[in-house]
């Protein structure tokens, strides 16, 4: 396993990755950060666990439409390498938002 940090929203995330894994980790969060940003910008009021919902969702259901059309094991797989990969993502952000939450109390 490998570590590495990816920056998401301004805040830097260290991760474990495998090896052959970095690249395409720091296009997921490349990815991620575009589509967090694209919703933080549209909705300004919105709380950091509301544009990350969406933001999920809206990467969930492009997922899904592209693997509706590519059925191929090849792209299968890697589906399941990025699913994985925003999950722990996702998990790490609800962490950094409740340390956030509990620091405002």
């Amino acid at each position: 396993m490998t570590s590495i940090k990816v920056n998401i929203l301004g805040k830097r995330y260290p991760l474990r990755v495998k090896e052959d894994e970095v690249e395409i980790t720091h296009e997921i969060a490349r990815y991620v950060n575009q589509r967090m940003k694209k919703y933080r910008k549209e909705l300004p009021n919105q709380s950091i666990t509301t544009v990350m919902v969406m933001a999920a969702m809206s990467l969930a259901e492009e997922a899904m439409d592209t693997g509706d059309k590519e059925q191929s094991a090849d792209n299968d797989d890697r589906f399941e390498q990025i699913n994985s990969q925003l999950e722990q993502m996702l998990e790490e952000l609800k962490d950094q938002n409740k340390l956030t939450m509990e620091e405002d109390q």
